[in-house]
């Protein structure tokens, strides 16, 4: 009986080691700015997501949510969000994957 215990606790323990190695911390989307309209292209990179919010500026930035905001997008399908004049230097998007911060380099 003490010789099951064991095999089951060592088991669920290599388990346990397994699964916590399949944690996937990498955003399922892509993000780039565009000068010409301005505006963020969030394009998603795996078979279903949906942008909830998406912050630019931390909130300094005035946005208008064009298309594919709080909706499911499937790969390859991207939500467009429009800027106005803002120098984007960091969109924060929140998901239901988690929430990712990017920041861009000014030139």
């Amino acid at each position: 009986m003490n010789q099951f215990k064991f095999v089951t606790a060592a088991i669920v323990g290599i388990g346990i080691i397994l699964l916590s190695g399949c944690s996937d911390d990498k955003p399922h989307f892509s993000v780039v700015t565009n000068p010409r309209p301005p505006s963020i292209n969030i394009t998603v990179t795996s078979d279903r997501e949906t942008i909830n919010e998406v912050i630019v500026n931390r909130g300094n930035c005035e946005i208008t949510p064009y298309v594919g905001v709080k909706e499911p997008l499937k790969f390859g399908q991207r939500a467009i969000i429009l800027t106005g004049m803002c120098n984007v230097m960091e969109v924060e998007v929140k998901a239901d994957s988690g929430d990712y911060t990017y920041t861009f380099s000014q030139n």
